[in-house]
């Protein structure tokens, strides 16, 4: 009995020799599979995932050769990222749409005055292949000089617009042709925040046999990097927030008082500190208590939040000029001497060293976000609050009306700003 055992094991082992062979096979095998398929390390620029909140990036049926652009995955969307950047035939031309019968001179940039900008994103914009014939006939239509002028060519057309653009930023990464299609890989941006419309356009001749354009837009290794940390192509930190909005009571009897702030944002810094809202006694002249008995001069607050402030029209201010531009323009937007003087104490150091400010008044651009309930509600709401731009050059722009208020019984105050950066 005991040998049969024997037998019976050393058959046994005959038989299954190969048994770890396969082992180790199908765990080569997994892992293989495991790498293909498993989510990209954000810290390894060789799976760049990018995203842009005004482009939808492609997503290709099979496997795109890489050259000057990585490509990565984002919850499941297939993105690029910028490299290098293409050293073939192309021509780049940058336009500023400004209203009719207002000047500007630019050498670099082509002007187009324009009746009406509403027209210029229904119109402007292109993504096609066009014919010698209908390619000028394009310029022709915007007053654009030709960036090329043989007939025998066609002409890969990328054009984009966007309102109050003030530059370009534009990487054209790769031009690839596949039969009838060119596929263009390109990061545009139009960021800034001037009165006029600013655009682009991008001109690649090709084979007249070539008839049908793809756009894939491509981002930075910034914007990617900003997409993994915030979850957007921008950095928050970097945007225009709201700086130092301060609110001021005036009842007209020693009067309790709740303000509470529905702001689209996150509140950054509150003092007194805001729980809910703010209760204070709040007595004619400003002073205001809460009920530890500590007394202040205004509410204050700061937050971050989403910003689209309107430039269609506003000042363009000398740098040196800027103290007397303010103390006229809060006295007409009705600030007592003292709110102007902590206003303009608190920006002017800021403004008055640069060439230019453009400077715009928001009303619901600011309101609409960042709304006031008050109870009991003042007779009289003012709020002032100016976002600026520094400029190197003095621009045209129609001017903004500045109403003034009547203050009349319970009156609250505020005023606050934010530059632009970008």
């Amino acid at each position: 009995m005991d040998h049969n055992y024997e037998y019976v094991r050393a058959a046994s082992r005959k038989r299954l020799w190969w048994l770890p062979l396969v082992l180790v096979l199908v765990l080569a095998v997994g892992s293989l599979i495991w790498y293909a398929v498993k989510p990209k390390d954000p810290a390894d620029p060789s799976g760049v995932q990018t995203a842009s909140g005004t482009q939808t990036p492609s997503e290709p049926q099979t496997a795109v050769e890489q050259g000057n652009f990585h490509t990565g995955l984002v919850n499941g969307r297939l993105y690029y990222v910028l490299e290098a950047e293409y050293t073939g035939e192309y021509n780049v031309q940058e336009v500023c749409f400004i209203e009719e019968d207002t000047t500007w001179a630019n050498d670099e940039i082509t002007v187009v005055p324009v009746k009406d900008y509403s027209r210029i994103p229904a119109d402007f914009p292109k993504q096609t292949v066009l014919s010698y014939a209908d390619y000028a006939a394009y310029c022709e239509q915007w007053g654009l000089q030709p960036a090329y002028t043989d007939p025998d060519k066609a002409y890969a057309i990328v054009s984009g617009a966007e309102p109050y653009a003030s530059r370009l930023e534009l990487q054209l990464a790769d031009v690839r042709i596949e039969g009838e299609t060119v596929t263009v890989y390109l990061r545009d941006r139009l960021p800034g925040a001037l009165p006029q419309a600013y655009g682009f356009v991008l001109t690649i001749p090709v084979d007249p046999s070539v008839k049908e354009l793809k756009y894939q837009p491509v981002c930075s290794l910034k914007e990617y990097q900003n997409l993994v940390k915030y979850g957007v192509m921008y950095n928050p930190d970097e945007t225009a927030a709201p700086e130092k909005p301060v609110i001021y009571l005036y009842p007209e009897t020693e009067t309790g008082v709740r303000v509470r702030l529905d702001y689209d944002g996150v509140l950054t810094c509150t003092y007194p500190a805001y729980e809910d809202g703010w209760t204070v006694t709040a007595a004619p002249d400003g002073t205001l208590t809460d009920a530890a008995g500590k007394t202040y001069s205004y509410l204050y607050w700061e937050g971050e939040g989403p910003a689209d402030y309107d430039f269609s029209k506003g000042f363009c201010v000398r740098g040196e000029d800027t103290a007397a531009f303010l103390e006229e323009a809060l006295a007409r937007l009705g600030l007592t001497r003292r709110e102007a003087n902590e206003f303009i104490v608190y920006w002017l150091p800021r403004m008055q060293d640069n060439p230019w400010n453009l400077i715009a008044f928001q009303d619901g651009a600011y309101t609409e976000k960042a709304r006031l309930e008050i109870e009991p509600a003042p007779d009289t709401l003012i709020r002032v609050f100016m976002a600026w731009l520094p400029l190197e050059e003095r621009i045209e722009l129609p001017p903004q009306p500045l109403p003034t208020p009547a203050r009349t019984g319970f009156t609250v105050v505020e005023w606050g700003g934010a530059v632009i950066s970008d």
